[in-house]
């Protein structure tokens, strides 16, 4: 229901029926399903397809997904009380949401908490916590906190370790599978020859099969890095 329901609303393989596929959303969130109930949240945080915005109910969705301990609930209603939209700006109450979410292993909970202590919104800052969060979340798939891990590095100018800087911008590309960040290519292009020889040997050495070195030192750079993290998650459909 739920999946038919998204279909007809966004248009995806047949012909949109935005009343219809709403009607299908709604009635599964009411049957408890909490993958509908984030998908009205969404719809009712930004307003959607005629639908007008309505955030104070698209957090009572997901209110009623955390209740259901769902995960993908817990990082949504965080940003919210993160950001103040539809309730309270509450940044505690959204770092106690971004790590109870994180602990149960959403991909995107640990990059909501890693910005968080990269700005010092609502905690210490703290660049080192951040660093580690974001790699955690580009280990689960999260390319934004790949791109962000690369920009913490170079960040630090002269003491930047650009094959550091490398290495994450080709992990942001290569789980960008709808081009959402067109900039970590760009960005990836202009660092050198050596930082990016560096950062494919460290790639390739983490790989338990050998790959094919087709292609310029930025595709080899990509396609190797999405190896390595294919080879990390065997089961990607978790995600």
């Amino acid at each position: 229901m739920t999946s038919w329901g998204r279909a007809l609303f966004n248009g995806y393989g047949v012909e949109r029926d935005t009343g219809k596929g709403l009607d299908l959303l709604l009635k599964a969130a009411a049957m408890g399903h909490t993958y509908a109930m984030n998908d009205l949240a969404a719809i009712f945080t930004e307003g959607r397809n005629g639908v007008p915005a309505d955030p104070a109910r698209a957090v009572a969705f997901l209110k009623a997904g955390v209740e259901r301990q769902d995960m993908y609930s817990m990082n949504l209603l965080g940003r919210n009380y993160l950001a103040g939209t539809g309730v309270e700006k509450d940044p505690k109450q959204a770092q106690s949401l971004f790590q109870k979410s994180m602990d149960l292993g959403q991909p995107y909970a640990p990059g909501s908490l890693a910005r968080m202590y990269r700005d010092g919104v609502g905690v210490q800052q703290d660049l080192a916590e951040a660093q580690r969060l974001f790699e955690l979340a580009t280990g689960r798939g999260d390319q934004s906190a790949a791109y962000d891990r690369a920009a913490l590095e170079m960040q630090r100018g002269d003491k930047a370790d650009q094959a550091v800087a490398v290495r994450y911008l080709a992990f942001a590309a290569a789980l960008d599978l709808r081009n959402e960040i067109p900039d970590a290519r760009s960005t990836l292009a202009k660092f050198g020859a050596k930082a990016k020889t560096a950062a494919l040997k460290q790639l390739r050495g983490e790989l338990k099969s050998k790959i094919s070195a087709d292609g310029s030192l930025d595709d080899q750079l990509v396609k190797t890095a999405r190896a390595v993290w294919e080879q990390a998650n065997p089961r990607r459909d978790l995600f």
